[in-house]
């Protein structure tokens, strides 16, 4: 992540211009979809930073299954997918909701 914005000239003012759109909700929820803990904590970071959006960080809070995925990827692996379905597509829908209201 660093190497892509040192060698692509971007700096936070940039993610912060991008940070409240669509697209940020989307990526957020996408990366809610990632199992365990971690990447919910650079997200949470991005939006203490003021580069994230509110509705970015709602997205995914709802969509992120933290360490719970784990057991069920092992066990079961068709109902981790529609696990993460379940809740990926509230996210998206409640962020954009969250969005559209300002």
């Amino acid at each position: 992540f660093e190497f892509s914005m040192l060698l692509g000239g971007i700096d936070e003012t940039h993610l912060a211009a991008y940070g409240a759109g669509i697209g940020a909700i989307l990526v957020a929820a996408a990366v809610g979809l990632i199992p365990g803990c971690g990447p919910q904590i650079i997200v949470m970071t991005s939006y203490i930073e003021g580069i994230l959006g509110f509705p970015g960080l709602v997205s995914n809070a709802i969509s992120q299954d933290g360490d719970a995925l784990f057991p069920l990827l092992v066990r079961h692996r068709a109902a981790s997918l529609w696990a993460t379905l379940h809740t990926a597509l509230p996210a998206v829908l409640t962020g954009f909701l969250l969005f559209a209201m300002g």
